[in-house]
């Protein structure tokens, strides 16, 4: 406690009531002591978000960036980002707990960088942690989008005070991220999840992979935007967010196209649900915003392919945390290492 309290994070909050002798001091966490920063890096968006320890949103910014293709200039814009944040914030450099960062793709976990991948290849070997840090002065964390995802629904969503989930990020990537009881699962070499190049359709559309039918060639940004403009060319489609906002309209093109991604990411989270047995699933990102539209035909094709009755009665529900949530998830990250770090200190002081 005594390190707690020299840390600032419990403080005195005044004496409690006493039925004889003297009266018990009542503490409490202060949970604006510090604060975090959490980084979304989608393939077309940039997404900077400020939190204090309990989670909650300070400051928060989103801006289109062309991530896959210019990653220096990504990392540049972040950087510029967070330290911007921080000179309106007011808050001294060392009452940052560090920088948290979620990427699309699998993370080397010795290196913190983005490997070969087939949906940012122009990261390959980039040094994300190396070079934030150096660029902000804070400790930086990098983690896959959907791990992230996953950790901010066991902290504040849907997940709090249960063992074992999965996230779906429905973005513009596609991937899986898991909590097993009650621990973030990575895999060995931190590539669980990677559901992107299941195959959905045997004769389905080439991959970049080298196969067909994959699911990132139905419900990846790529693959929904050619779709929605071979619907209806008059209507312009230029990334994820105009579709989903015309479905939200009512637009008959991009209703169609957002009801079949839901069924075909449904195939997938089917097989998932059966491996796994989760206590629940839980869909973030931009397309489970359309509602039903998107999660009807994706819990339809659960129910058709989880055979076991207690398996087919698994929960899959849409994300409740909004459209930052995973840059919530990587601020998460880094509140998570800097209390683990403090109350070792203090089990040990």
């Amino acid at each position: 406690m005594t390190t707690l309290l020299r840390r600032g994070l419990v403080a005195e909050r005044g004496a409690g009531g006493s039925s004889g002798g003297r009266p018990p001091v009542i503490l409490g966490f202060d949970d604006d002591r510090y604060n975090a920063f959490g980084v979304e890096l989608d393939a077309d968006t940039i997404t900077v978000l400020r939190v204090n320890l309990r989670g909650e949103t300070l400051d928060v910014r989103r801006a289109p960036f062309a991530v896959a293709e210019d990653p220096d200039g990504a990392l540049a814009y972040v950087s510029a980002m967070v330290c911007d944040m921080i000179l309106a914030s007011g808050h001294l450099l060392e009452r940052i707990l560090g920088l948290g960062v979620a990427v699309p793709c699998p993370i080397d976990p010795v290196t913190a960088s983005a490997p070969a991948n087939l949906f940012l290849p122009r990261w390959q070997g980039v040094p994300v942690a190396a070079a934030l840090g150096a660029a902000t002065g804070l400790t930086v964390l990098v983690e896959n989008t959907a791990t992230v995802g996953a950790l901010a629904e066991q902290w504040w969503g849907a997940g709090v005070g249960g063992e074992d989930l999965v996230y779906i990020a429905a973005a513009g990537c596609v991937g899986a991220g898991f909590v097993f009881r009650g621990d973030v699962y990575r895999g060995v070499n931190g590539a669980a999840g990677e559901i992107a190049h299941l195959q959905v359709d045997d004769d389905g559309a080439p991959c970049a992979c080298g196969l067909r039918g994959c699911l990132v060639t139905r419900v990846g940004a790529r693959a929904l935007t050619g779709r929605a403009a071979s619907l209806d060319a008059a209507e312009p489609f230029p990334n994820l967010a105009s579709i989903v906002t015309r479905a939200i309209e009512g637009a008959p093109a991009a209703r169609r196209v957002v009801a079949e991604a839901g069924s075909a990411l449904g195939r997938c989270v089917a097989t998932i649900v059966n491996l796994t047995n989760p206590t629940l699933v839980v869909v973030g990102g931009p397309l489970p915003t359309t509602g039903a539209l998107f999660m009807d035909p994706l819990r339809a094709a659960v129910r058709e392919r989880t055979h076991i009755a207690a398996v087919a009665k698994t929960p899959v529900m849409a994300s409740a945390l909004g459209p930052t949530s995973v840059a919530l998830g990587a601020a998460t990250l880094v509140i998570a290492r800097g209390l683990e770090r403090t109350l070792l200190d203090a089990a040990f002081s």
